[in-house]
């Protein structure tokens, strides 16, 4: 499958889905979403990307309770149908009533001036948000213009991950910080595994996708790791733990621990 072809049909899929994903299944990844924003230190940072955010919930949350004043949030999802939840959800919050928040929906035809976007004066306003459609494989912003790059439950989605790894450091400035969430080994991530078993059980064969790999495919520590250094991070660190798989890695010359997952990020004990 070609990257247009992927790029398109996860804009439908995740499109479609927008409405029962947000009613659903959204608020079992707020996990994830605070612990990026936690370890990166991401309210203190001035300019931060975070992509695939679906409808919003955890972004709402990070701009109300964590963001800086005077920093600039660009959220950024795939799909048409996480960006309208996005909006409505961001609309219907109390946030679109505080005069010091500022929301702007921001076309992608061209390359999105961050520095000048960021930059606006806008009166009262000291957070901005900007909010665009975007490929996390190829973003619309010049290189090394951010100090934080998050992105939960990404990277294993993409039709190739290592496009978006790739793309995450192009767009930090040098001492910036991306933090990433990825499904754990397969066999602890229990609620994905449950199904097939049930079916199986009850005589059932099934075959996993020819186009694409099982969603647990990069929880090798020692191989995702190696992917971020021949990107170009200078510390990437990774660990599993029972909750959360949590990929952070630092662009030179800043270290800084992190942790990675052990039982799928929507695992409870």
């Amino acid at each position: 499958m070609d990257h247009q072809e992927h790029f398109n049909r996860n804009d439908k899929a995740w499109g479609s889905i927008a409405e029962k994903y947000e009613s659903v299944l959204e608020n079992t990844t707020i996990q994830s979403s605070v612990t990026l924003y936690s370890l990166t230190n991401a309210k203190d940072a001035e300019r931060i990307c975070e992509v695939a955010v679906g409808p919003g919930q955890a972004s709402r949350m990070f701009v109300s309770s964590i963001m800086k004043k005077g920093a600039s949030y660009f959220a950024s999802d795939i799909a048409d149908g996480m960006n309208e939840r996005f909006t409505k959800g961001f609309q219907d919050s109390d946030l679109a009533s505080n005069p010091k928040v500022g929301y702007e929906w921001v076309e992608t035809e061209e390359e999105v001036d961050v520095a000048g976007q960021a930059g606006k004066e806008l009166r009262g306003v000291d957070r901005k948000v900007f909010h665009l459609k975007a490929n996390n494989e190829k973003l619309p912003y010049a290189s090394e213009v951010f100090d934080c790059y998050l992105a939960s439950l990404s990277l294993n989605l993409v039709n190739n991950h290592k496009n978006q790894i790739s793309e995450s450091y192009r767009v930090l400035q040098k001492g910036g910080v991306a933090g990433f969430t990825v499904l754990g080994r397969q066999e602890k991530c229990n609620y994905i595994t449950i199904i097939p078993e049930v079916i199986e059980s009850l005589g059932h064969i099934l075959s996993a996708p020819k186009d694409r790999p099982h969603p647990t495919y990069l929880a090798d520590r020692k191989k995702i790791e190696k992917d971020f250094k021949e990107a170009g991070f200078s510390s990437v660190k990774s660990y599993y733990t029972n909750k959360l798989n949590f990929e952070r890695c630092v662009r030179p010359f800043q270290i800084y621990g992190c942790c990675t997952c052990d039982r799928g990020i929507l695992w409870r004990p």
